[in-house]
């Protein structure tokens, strides 16, 4: 009797050495996941917001990179600060990279919406705490995610006074 008991701990042991990694690489996972989510979501909004925004030259056709102090870029890092995630370890970077490409601008005179998109790329780096962390180290895991939105800016008509 006493030899059975003694199996059966040696039994949970092993099955123990084996299901707990498995168990904390599904957490790891699961942070992963939403971390990658987190960052889509963030990127998505980002550009949306960058697309609101006036365009930073009056030349069109054209594609620029933006940078700090343009509008577009400067929208960008405004929603990317604002929705940083907070309930998984996973921060993303306040330098997205923004894309403007213009197809059309109306002259000031005639007015109206302005023809082109904008890109904004987003990197996020996800810490996953248990093994699958101790796998990427203290620098983690970096992904990125990249969203396009049309332009959704309408420059006023400006009139000319005699």
């Amino acid at each position: 009797m006493r030899q059975q008991g003694g199996q059966s701990m040696v039994e949970l042991a092993a099955g123990l050495i084996v299901c707990v990694p498995v168990f904390l690489s599904v957490i790891d996972l699961g942070f992963i996941a939403m971390g990658a989510s987190a960052n889509d979501s963030v990127c998505r909004e980002a550009a949306e917001a960058a697309a609101s925004g006036p365009p930073s030259t009056t030349a069109a056709p054209s594609t620029r990179q933006l940078s700090a102090g343009q509008s577009g870029y400067d929208l960008a890092v405004s929603v990317i600060k604002v929705h940083q995630p907070t309930n998984v370890p996973a921060k993303v970077s306040e330098q997205p990279n923004v894309t403007e490409m213009l197809t059309d601008i109306p002259p000031p005179e005639q007015g109206g919406s302005v023809d082109g998109e904008i890109a904004v790329m987003t990197t996020v780096v996800i810490t996953p705490p248990f093994i699958i962390g101790a796998y990427f180290g203290k620098d983690g895991l970096s992904l990125s995610s990249k969203h396009v939105a049309p332009f959704t800016y309408v420059i006023p008509k400006v009139t000319q006074s005699p």
